[in-house]
């Protein structure tokens, strides 16, 4: 965990060190006072996989994200945020609203946005855009939309938001921060579905059928009986349309069920709580039927065999 703040800065130069500071951590921003003759802000920013946690308190202040400051971000980006303890004021996608305390709001960085508060802690989340998507496959009709975090999933997922933003000071291990980080967006999905309705999170358009049906791939990679024509009986469409939602991406999805069986079974090598398990035993509960097949798309993937990978990983040193 890094901290930063405003304290040991010249008042003069304190407004240009914060909007650097907070669009270094979060995404770039241009930030102007707001009714206080001064300004104070801290900020404090972490790790949580590949999630950047920050969360910052500032004295009353204006946050625009313009065209300009658009075109600087250097990744596109979902924001989730919580204001701990005041209300605000924000402009996105032309709806003008005021937002509580305690409300989960998603942004992007790729939106123009206005924001105002008049001094208050407020909890970032900057989770990259596939990431998010994998999850909330329709994250994009969402921006702008706040979920109420005193009830329901709204509840589970801002008090974890919280819980993760003030634990962070001596991080997670990757084995836990992996746990954490799938928990953590399992649970904003769940709080975006139970506000806005299953079907306003997963529309039928081809995109979000391509995620529907990644999805269920995902949730059946252990079944090494698998194939395009499987997923297709079961979406009850023909072999030939799955195939073409799939065509111009960035891979088949025959390919795209290989690549995850081995990113899974990665995941569970370097996984301390699965080191009482074979390598051969992890390879057949990912769905694959031969340990010689398994090992050669393995070395393929990551340059490594498997158990050079997990003793490479038991050591400490990065993975292949």
């Amino acid at each position: 965990m890094q901290v930063f703040t405003t304290g040991q800065v010249d008042t003069s130069r304190r407004l240009d060190y914060w909007s650097a500071l907070a669009s270094d951590a979060i995404t770039p921003m241009r930030v102007s006072a707001g009714k206080d003759s001064s300004f104070e802000g801290r900020l404090w920013t972490a790790k949580l996989g590949d999630i950047d946690i920050a969360r910052a308190y500032s004295s009353s202040v204006v946050i625009r994200r313009t065209p300009e400051e658009i075109a600087r971000a250097e990744q596109c980006a979902f924001l989730l945020s919580i204001s701990e303890e005041a209300s605000y004021r924000f402009r996105i996608r032309g709806s003008q609203r005021e937002g509580r305390a305690g409300e989960l709001l998603l942004t992007a960085s790729t939106e123009r946005e206005e924001i105002v508060h008049s001094g208050c802690t407020v909890i970032v989340l900057r989770v990259p855009d596939l990431l998010l998507k994998a999850h909330l496959p329709a994250a994009d009709d969402l921006i702008g939309l706040v979920v109420r975090g005193d009830c329901g999933a709204g509840l589970v997922a801002s008090t974890m938001i919280r819980a993760l933003a003030r634990n962070m000071r001596n991080g997670f291990d990757t084995a836990v921060g992996e746990h954490l980080t799938a928990a953590l967006l399992h649970s904003v999905a769940a709080a975006y579905a139970e506000t806005f309705g299953t079907p306003s999170v997963s529309m039928v358009t081809v995109e979000s059928r391509r995620f529907e049906i990644t999805r269920y791939a995902d949730a059946h990679l252990a079944d090494s009986d698998l194939t395009v024509q499987k997923v297709a009986l079961a979406f009850g469409l023909s072999d030939r349309y799955v195939r073409m939602l799939f065509e111009g991406e960035r891979e088949p999805l025959s390919a795209y069920i290989q690549r995850r069986r081995l990113e899974e079974s990665a995941r569970q090598l370097r996984d301390p709580l699965w080191r009482s398990r074979t390598v051969s035993e992890i390879a057949f509960n990912w769905g694959f039927n031969s340990l010689g097949s398994y090992d050669r798309a393995f070395k393929a993937r990551f340059e490594v065999t498997p158990r050079e990978y997990r003793q490479r990983s038991e050591t400490g040193g990065a993975p292949g």
